[in-house]
């Protein structure tokens, strides 16, 4: 009992993991069930993947359901993403009579006796329709950047948002300003999966060799799904500007595709396109977690180029690698670096061009601004935080909470 937790007491430290089992204790055995749309790609799953053993570990019993959809079905959440970051979109009464009619065929995966149930992401949505009186606590968990998106369509959402006992952000200004709580529960990442476990000398280099990635020359790289929103094609012009000034270096843009992402694919193909004629550039599809690990402690220099972005655990697990990243000023990215103390945040790519060579050619501000990234992890952004803040608004719920928005985690 309370192993996996207590690993982090080398990070943390002791006094910081016994007070989330003690936390634990004081809520109970409680039943939580997730529900989301995909069980692989993307920050949702992974979070998913790591946060629930955690918490069966303290003793609560834990579930992840996955509902299912058809492509049609897919095309128009997908549309609903794109048009809460912004895109204008037009969407009908036949499309919204669409995604319900396909959310309903979901409503037997719904448990009959847990005392939480966590609804993420626009996708599931609706199934808070088919609520019981039981006694159940619904919470709508929301991963995304919504500070630009279409107010017809968040007045739509709304109508279900509204239903539940209270909402989960990443970031104050992404909230519905809903009729319930509103909380800010910043995620975290999982120090000791094959993503962020250290390597050895010998794991790193057979991974490099697997991909026939010259150890010798500089590695700038960016991880992320092939999606518009990560502006791969971003990163592209900003590294060409780099060589085009003489600097030495390869780019590796790797990374995969979500179940539920349909434009994935016309994305990687535009990229591969663009890349095709330049030697200096890789394209590494989905890459397993430790490829990943060994990419990311290899590189020189880490780019996160999101036009939008809910948070970026990627730019979490560069970070608590010592990596100084190069990032959008956007988003989560911006409530993880430091401008000039822990990494850089970019507007242009321009400026993520001048950021990368600097980075390049001055090893010593390279690593000063990478000590301070994983310090700020460690103190904020590390599974057990996320866990210890989730155990908080469980307790709140249990004892019907207090009314208004509530802030947990890292301070502002």
């Amino acid at each position: 009992m309370n192993n996996e937790i207590k690993k982090y007491e080398s990070l943390m430290g002791k006094g910081e993991i016994n007070e989330i089992i003690s936390l634990a204790k004081e809520l109970g055995p409680v039943k939580i069930q997730n529900i989301n749309s995909t069980k692989q790609g993307g920050g949702v799953a992974e979070l998913l993947i790591s946060t629930i053993p955690l918490f069966q570990n303290l003793g609560f019993d834990v579930s992840w359901d996955v509902i299912s959809g058809n492509h049609s079905f897919f095309e128009i959440t997908k549309k609903f993403h794109n048009i809460l970051h912004g895109i204008h979109i037009p969407i009908n009464p036949q499309i919204r009579k669409k995604y319900e009619k396909n959310v309903k065929a979901n409503y037997e995966i719904i448990s009959d006796d847990a005392d939480f149930i966590i609804i993420h992401d626009p996708q599931p949505l609706p199934l808070i329709m088919k609520r019981k009186d039981n006694g159940t606590k619904w919470i709508w968990r929301c991963h995304i950047d919504v500070t630009e998106g279409d107010k017809r369509l968040i007045g739509y959402l709304r109508q279900f948002i509204d239903r539940y006992d209270c909402s989960v952000y990443h970031l104050p200004n992404y909230t519905f300003s809903s009729f319930h709580d509103e909380y800010i529960i910043q995620p975290a990442i999982d120090a000791f999966t094959d993503k962020n476990r250290d390597l050895s000398d010998k794991e790193i280099n057979k991974e490099l060799d697997r991909y026939e990635i010259d150890p010798e020359i500089p590695i700038v790289l960016q991880v992320s799904r092939f999606d518009k929103l990560k502006n791969p094609l971003g990163v592209i012009k900003a590294f060409q500007k780099v060589r085009d000034v003489g600097v030495s270096a390869q780019l590796i843009l790797a990374g995969g595709e979500a179940d539920d992402d349909p434009e994935g694919d016309k994305v990687l193909e535009r990229v591969e396109k663009k890349a095709q004629k330049n030697p200096d550039i890789h394209i590494l599809k989905s890459p397993p977690d430790i490829a990943v690990n060994a990419l990311q402690r290899s590189a020189s220099v880490i780019v996160q180029r999101s036009i939008r972005e809910g948070f970026g655990l990627v730019v979490t697990e560069a970070m608590f690698k010592g990596k100084a990243v190069v990032g959008s000023n956007v988003g989560g990215i911006r409530k993880q670096i430091i401008h000039g103390e822990s990494g850089f945040l970019v507007e242009t790519d321009e400026g993520t061009a001048y950021r990368i060579q600097q980075l390049l050619t001055n090893p010593e501000l390279n690593e000063k601004l990478g000590e301070e990234a994983r310090k700020t992890v460690i103190k904020n952004f590390l599974m057990p935080n996320l866990v210890k803040n989730w155990i908080l608004l469980f307790l709140s719920l249990k004892h019907d909470g207090r009314k208004g928005a509530v802030r947990l985690g890292m301070s502002e």
